[in-house]
């Protein structure tokens, strides 16, 4: 019997983030939450938004946390505790400073690299849960990286709205097809 399945776009909420590299996680469950006609809605008294469609045997739901980048795992965490989804269906979406913008990379489990937001994730589920990578690149002058990612995306748009775009379209087939079905094709995204 298929399971349930959670997709997790990191971000942080407001305005002035919104187009930045940091909130990509974002940009991609919006992209799945469009594709599968899927309207994000609060629930009450709870720090996330979410949006949720039906496959013929189970369900992904969409998830937006709204406690910023660094305290994502306390509303994942949140959101698990009373859902029966097991770690190896939540798959993070998150930024990447070491892959060039517009790259994707799909691992099944792994470190945080450095990344807050998935340091904060793994405080709750440990290590083993799949993660997709997109690259948002390194400054090329001597820009602090924490500036970087919260700077607008700028000229990577384009090639990220495309990477999005491709890696939502294959995604967008869960619960129905197992996520490693979808590893290689998304691992092997080049982007224009």
């Amino acid at each position: 019997m298929a399971e349930d399945w959670l997709i997790v776009g990191l971000g942080n909420p407001g305005s002035e983030y919104e187009n930045t590299r940091h909130n990509v996680g974002f940009l991609m469950v919006d992209k799945l939450a469009k594709l599968k006609n899927a309207s994000w809605r609060r629930p009450m008294l709870r720090p996330w938004l979410e949006a949720r469609w039906y496959g013929k045997a189970a369900s992904v739901c969409l998830l937006k946390p709204l406690t910023y980048m660094n305290k994502s795992g306390s509303a994942v965490s949140s959101f698990l505790r009373n859902s029966g989804i097991p770690t190896d269906h939540v798959l993070v979406v998150a930024d990447q400073i070491d892959l060039p913008p517009g790259r994707l990379r799909l691992k099944t489990s792994g470190s945080a690299g450095g990344h807050r937001g998935l340091l904060s994730i793994e405080q709750f589920l440990g290590q083993d849960y799949p993660r997709l990578w997109v690259g948002v690149g390194r400054p090329e002058d001597q820009t602090p990286i924490s500036d970087w990612v919260l700077s607008s995306l700028g000229a990577d748009r384009e090639k990220l709205d495309l990477a999005l775009g491709w890696a939502a379209e294959l995604l967008s087939e869960l619960p129905d097809i197992e996520l490693g079905a979808c590893v290689e094709k998304i691992n092997g995204y080049k982007p224009a």
